[in-house]
């Protein structure tokens, strides 16, 4: 019953925000949307489209031609209900994220049946936790608002994890392989994934081509739509070479804003794998709990991308009630509350500060944005080393000596 309260609660929050004069200046900043996920680049896109000159062309439009296509559509012939599609997009992906922390949470507790402790004697509320941060979260709502792209690639992430907690592998594969033909980082998680089919005891030559042949297709499908290759270009390439430095909330813009031309390959591709470098690490070091590893990779993808939002941190938010007993493990919870409280108060500010009274500079900006970025390294590293923790815990009880020895834990 709460549920349908809370998608309702949800499309009513986004319905107000759309139609509030104070918000929608607000949503005009690169908080909220970025050069991969504008609204207004797409609608110039769609206006290119319906002059039969390729989107691609110039260095406006970055959205793959399958959803630009989509857009168009929509554009064209249902103007007027492009806001209730973000919103709709939306509340199916707060859906997504109910269901799987209902299958997460009745796996966690299987095992504790078969111990032979009683059955909790009422649901867990936090399927409904995190159906709630989902939904009331700032970074999604005020996102949807904004009719920011970056709330359509949620959904398909989101997919990713129920399909992974339901061991569903040909949808979590096919899933991932969607969402890795609209943002391209989100690569990384098949290491996990592939790690689980083959302690599945399936192949994972055969997951690893599977996800292959779908993402492939799309780019067929893609190239046929369009006539040609050159979304290429403009969609992965701009992605990976960053040639746009708008400010945003990630590390690129401000320190290549700086770089000497003659040094940014170099950092460019130092920045750049440190999105996808963790991945086998994590992977080898957390090989029984691929969702976690996920999660994990969630963040950090979240973090180094070259053109992040605040929309995509509420993906990850949303699913952290799913690690609630490792709370007690936790150091720097507060720490860590405190600074995206912090961060979402300040970033408009600043922003605002900055670009429209021009009484700041970039610096302030960036400042904020390192506390944000600072924010979610700290939670995956606490997030982490709980879970090192726990499992120390509940292997050698809370004695600090193993063997006779003095015990110290490591993240390594």
């Amino acid at each position: 019953m709460m549920e349908p309260l809370l998608l309702i609660g949800g499309a009513f929050v986004r319905l107000y925000l759309m139609h509030n004069d104070f918000f929608k200046n607000l949503c005009d900043g690169t908080i909220f949307s970025t050069p991969v996920s504008s609204w207004k680049r797409v609608t110039e896109g769609s206006y290119l489209m319906g002059q039969d000159i390729s989107p691609y062309e110039g260095d406006m439009v970055h959205e793959p031609p399958l959803t630009l296509l989509l857009y168009n559509l929509l554009l064209q012939n249902f103007a007027g209900i492009v806001p209730a599609f973000f919103i709709l997009v939306d509340l199916l992906t707060a859906h997504i994220l109910k269901r799987t922390a209902d299958k997460f949470v009745q796996k966690q507790e299987k095992p504790a049946v078969r111990s032979g402790a009683a059955p909790p004697s009422s649901p867990s509320p936090v399927p409904l936790i995190v159906t709630a941060v989902y939904l009331f979260n700032p970074c999604t709502a005020v996102s949807c608002a904004a009719l920011s792209t970056a709330g359509l690639h949620q959904l398909p992430l989101a997919l990713v994890f129920y399909a992974a907690v339901t061991e569903r592998w040909w949808l979590c594969l096919c899933s991932l392989s969607v969402s890795c033909y609209l943002d391209l980082y989100p690569v990384v998680l098949l290491a996990p994934l592939l790690a689980a089919v083959g302690a599945a005891g399936r192949s994972r030559l055969l997951a690893a081509l599977l996800a292959a042949g779908c993402w492939a297709g799309l780019l067929l499908l893609s190239a046929h739509a369009l006539g040609d290759w050159s979304f290429l270009r403009s969609t992965y390439g701009f992605i990976l070479w960053t040639w746009d430095l708008s400010p945003n909330v990630g590390l690129f813009w401000y320190f290549f804003t700086e770089m000497f031309q003659h040094f940014e390959s170099l950092f460019i591709a130092t920045f750049q794998i440190n999105a996808f470098i963790y991945a086998v690490p994590l992977t080898l070091r957390f090989r029984g709990q691929p969702v976690l590893v996920m999660f994990a990779l969630l963040v950090l993808m979240v973090t180094f991308k070259s053109y992040p939002s605040v929309a995509e941190a509420g993906l990850y938010l949303a699913l952290l009630p799913l690690w609630r007993p490792l709370a007690p493990h936790a150091r720097y919870g507060f720490v860590v509350t405190c600074f995206y409280a912090s961060v979402m108060v300040l970033a408009p500010v600043m922003w605002t500060l900055w670009i429209h009274a021009g009484s700041a500079n970039a610096n302030f900006f960036f400042a904020v944005t390192l506390a944000y970025n600072a924010a979610q390294i700290f939670l995956v590293t606490d997030l982490l080393f709980a879970q090192l923790k726990r499992d120390h815990v509940l292997t050698h009880g809370t004695a600090k000596e193993v063997e006779g020895k003095p015990a110290k834990l490591v993240l390594c």
